[in-house]
């Protein structure tokens, strides 16, 4: 099968297949483009490129961190066996304890109840606003990230366009 070329004989046309958001020409505050990105129609597209980037960049660091400590608890392994095994002794003892006091902390679970869930409600509370927040600002990451993209895009196009006019 032969690799694709495009037809000389088709009309080129200058219209965009799809309307693609310009990039913002003056640069605006980190603030400022949360602000917009998610009032903009685009916000939940930015947003998802927003939590995109950032998990990315957390899985990353996370994945360094997870090896680093790996590495470290398997040196610690190798060179200490008896206070491990100490340790182990201590943990059963301390799960004997506790399985103890089992019987009292059912008891209490009522009122420990009532309390929890008003505890919980107040969170509730608190991680809806710091929702607000954290979307606010993954829909400004992601149109950032979005327009750097588009930026580039745009970059690459011209230079292949001047080049072809140059062949």
């Amino acid at each position: 099968m032969t690799q694709y070329e495009p037809d000389a004989t088709a009309p080129i046309t200058e219209t965009p297949i799809t309307e693609i958001p310009e990039a913002t020409e003056i640069p605006e505050t980190p603030q400022a483009t949360d602000r917009t990105a998610a009032q903009s129609e685009f916000g939940p597209l930015y947003a998802v490129a927003g939590l995109t980037d950032a998990l990315a960049a957390s899985l990353r660091e996370t994945l360094r961190q997870t090896q680093e400590r790996a590495a470290l608890r398997m040196s610690l392994l190798r060179s200490r066996p008896a206070e491990l095994e100490r340790q182990a002794k201590n943990n059963a003892e301390e799960l004997s304890r506790l399985l103890r006091s089992v019987p009292d902390q059912a008891k209490a679970l009522p009122e420990t109840t009532v309390a929890r869930m008003s505890e919980l409600q107040k969170q509730l509370h608190a991680y809806l606003e710091e929702a607000s927040v954290t979307y606010a600002e993954l829909a400004g990451r992601g149109k950032r990230a979005v327009d750097e993209t588009l930026a580039q895009a745009r970059n690459l196009s011209g230079r292949a366009e001047r080049k072809a006019a140059d062949v």
